[in-house]
């Protein structure tokens, strides 16, 4: 595999955006590759795909938790269409590092956090459901890769116990504000929890969102989230059940823009009175200046009828204009031309 970049926290200012492909890429391996390209050409920051191994974390009586047109039998056969081999995890590693992106995996079982430590990723990202199952958590304490915890499904005192299970491993450790539903509603998104988590636990603290709609990540970077996960999809048509959960390319381009936006303003406060200074050329090419309307003799006296103000400025300004009424033309001054005192007699 190619060199593994380095993880490490957010860069100040700037969220790091994390596009998860769940099961969206419907037990393809193809697929799963071109969605690696379409969130590299996004602009996003990591991809996140899901290690799943039917026979450890499911079962027949396992149940879907969307109904669709086309399904398999059992919940059992869905996951088990979508086991990728052990190489072609790699691969996807590997065609991810190609693309500058990190990547990271979730997994669900103990012997999914094995298939995980082979790969050497970037990142586990451990789902709302294994954040409440200490056997899973114990194990997943061990790994040797920075860990993101969801809390989709938790309470406060459940992440605090989820977080103490996990502490041999707290270094560049992220939490996540999660709600799981599917799509979310606007009003249980729950962005003011993102300010909690960070007050509560002081860690890297991110969202989550499975809304569908771009708009509370936009507002989590903006409150300062160091990570916002997001969903993709080529298309939120698809029978998928997280297509109407997630962002399409368009909209994850947007949002990848949105983040490099607000980084700029964020990392670049202004100075009002310095940047004055710096504006000196454009204020005169902005401003005004008193001009003449029509032509004028030398002799002529300037009177209000004769006057207007013009751009640009760096002449006499509007401010002055009680200076130059009742004075007298020097010499010919062409109509519609700025004047300066050179131009001026006393009446």
């Amino acid at each position: 595999m190619s060199d593994k970049p380095v993880w490490g926290p957010a860069t100040e200012h700037k969220a790091r955006i994390v596009v998860e492909v769940g099961q969206a890429h419907e037990g393809s391996e193809s697929f799963a590759h071109a969605y690696i390209d379409e969130i590299a050409n996004a602009g996003a920051d990591a991809v996140k795909f899901q290690i799943h191994i039917a026979g450890a974390e499911s079962s027949r009586a396992d149940r879907f938790r969307l109904q669709r047109r086309y399904q398999n039998e059992s919940r059992f056969e869905y996951w088990k269409r979508h086991e990728f081999p052990q190489a072609v995890l790699e691969d996807l590693v590997t065609h991810a590092r190609e693309r500058s992106l990190h990547i990271g995996f979730s997994t669900f079982s103990l012997e999914g956090l094995e298939r995980f430590e082979l790969l050497a990723p970037d990142f586990l990202k451990i789902g709302s459901g294994e954040a409440l199952q200490p056997w899973f958590l114990e194990q997943a304490g061990k790994t040797s890769a920075p860990i993101v915890l969801s809390t989709g499904l938790s309470s406060t005192a459940e992440i605090r116990h989820s977080m103490e299970v996990l502490s041999p491993n707290l270094e560049n450790f992220t939490l996540l504000q999660c709600t799981t539903r599917y799509p979310a509603r606007l009003e249980d998104v729950g962005l003011n929890v993102v300010d909690q988590l960070r007050e509560q636990f002081a860690c890297l603290v991110g969202l989550s969102d499975h809304s569908g709609v771009l708009a509370p990540s936009v507002f989590a970077i903006s409150q300062g989230a160091s990570m916002v996960e997001i969903h993709g999809t080529f298309t939120k048509l698809a029978q998928g059940p997280d297509s109407r959960s997630s962002l399409d390319f368009d909209e994850i381009a947007l949002l990848c823009n949105l983040r490099d936006a607000w980084a700029t303003l964020e990392n670049n406060p202004v100075d009002k009175d310095a940047m004055k200074l710096n504006l000196e050329e454009n204020r005169a090419v902005f401003g005004r200046s008193v001009a003449v309307r029509a032509d004028l003799n030398a002799g002529d006296v300037l009177t209000a009828d004769d006057l207007y103000f013009a751009k640009p400025g760096g002449g006499i300004s509007p401010g002055r204009i009680s200076e130059v009424l009742g004075t007298r033309a020097k010499h010919f001054i062409r109509g519609q031309s700025i004047i300066d005192e050179g131009d001026l007699a006393p009446s």
